[in-house]
């Protein structure tokens, strides 16, 4: 539902919070500035490629649907897939939720560093558009802060963005057995500014000490500059020309169907022809993607399916080795099982 501003002023643009420098303008003057705002917002959006959807205003510029007094010095809340975007063209600066990019005298920040109500993100609320943007309204956020006082991500703030310097990027290069040709971009420091529903308990380096997929799964890219040359140092691997031995797993049985199954099985997206484990050593890295959702999701499937046969076997008094690997190829640690 659009949101009457000429009727949202008028009836409210008397109670906005006193100031001098303001009080004296009209409901007109309100309205042409938060119009210019949205137009600001639109062009922004549009030179820079941010989807509308991914902006949300709040806070103080709620005011401005009971009469924006300026529309300078806003904040703007941003989607997390946009943020790359700010972060090739822009440094971060610090600001009252910690890291923002200021853009044309407004401070864009990360999501995860908004206010929090009930435990959600603001973007996840019941929020009307205006002019195409997600907008929380003044009395919206009188009710949100009435019931639920604002909560900031502390995680985020002390960990997501090194305000000491510039940001730093770095686009990887893919030439392997499997993937030629084929670059990404890390916009995330490495290990770190998960998805909070995403724990995995081992890292990629972990995994390859273990044994995963037979020593078979990463042999032809140890040569290459994809990955840390650390994360292979101790790694148990079969050889560039050798088949996978499954006695190199961690629990020595095979537990991994052939690639031909995954792919029928559309498991595969076309990015990461290895599966699960190259997205996660990808994510690890600090590329971000449009399958993350997916693939955080086939994590959170594969230890409920996993977990629940497991429970099933121990009483039953059978334990299956063979899913104790598995779910160490979903970096999940089940090394205090015994082998």
């Amino acid at each position: 539902m659009k949101i009457k501003l000429r009727q949202l002023l008028v009836e409210a643009v008397h109670r906005s919070l006193p100031n001098p420098e303001f009080d004296n303008l009209s409901p007109e003057q309100h309205i042409n500035n938060t119009n210019l705002l949205y137009k600001k917002l639109h062009t922004i959006s549009k030179q820079y490629n941010i989807p509308p959807e991914h902006l949300i205003v709040f806070g103080s510029a709620a005011l401005g649907l009971k009469g924006l007094r300026t529309p300078n010095d806003l904040d703007i809340g941003i989607r997390k897939e946009s943020i790359p975007i700010l972060k090739q063209n822009f440094k971060p600066s610090k600001g009252s939720y910690g890291a923002q990019y200021d853009i044309d005298n407004l401070s864009f920040i990360h999501e995860l560093a908004l206010p929090k109500y009930n435990g959600q993100n603001l973007f996840d609320q019941n929020v009307r558009k205006h002019k195409g943007i997600n907008t929380i309204t003044f009395e919206q956020w009188k009710e949100m802060q009435k019931h639920d006082p604002i909560q900031k991500d502390k995680r985020f703030l002390n960990e997501s963005i090194e305000l000491n310097g510039p940001i730093i990027t770095r686009t990887v290069n893919v030439n392997n057995k499997m993937q030629k040709n084929y670059t990404y971009t890390l916009t995330e420091p490495m290990g770190k500014n998960f998805d909070p529903t995403f724990k995995p308990e081992l890292t990629p380096k972990q995994m390859l000490e273990l044994g995963i997929f037979g020593g078979k799964y990463f042999n032809d890219v140890v040569k290459t500059n994809e990955y840390p040359k650390e994360w292979f140092t101790h790694a148990k691997l079969s050889g560039i020309d050798n088949k996978a031995n499954h006695k190199l797993n961690y629990f020595g049985v095979k537990a991994s169907q052939p690639l031909k199954v995954w792919n029928e099985k559309h498991w595969i997206h076309p990015d990461d022809p290895r599966g699960w484990v190259e997205w996660y050593f990808r994510y690890y890295m600090g590329r971000r993607h449009e399958d993350d959702k997916r693939q955080i999701k086939r994590w959170q499937n594969a230890k409920r399916h996993l977990v629940a046969a497991l429970t099933h076997e121990k009483k039953n008094g059978v334990q299956s080795l063979a899913r104790l690997q598995a779910m160490i190829h979903w970096a999940y640690d089940t090394t205090s099982h015994k082998r």
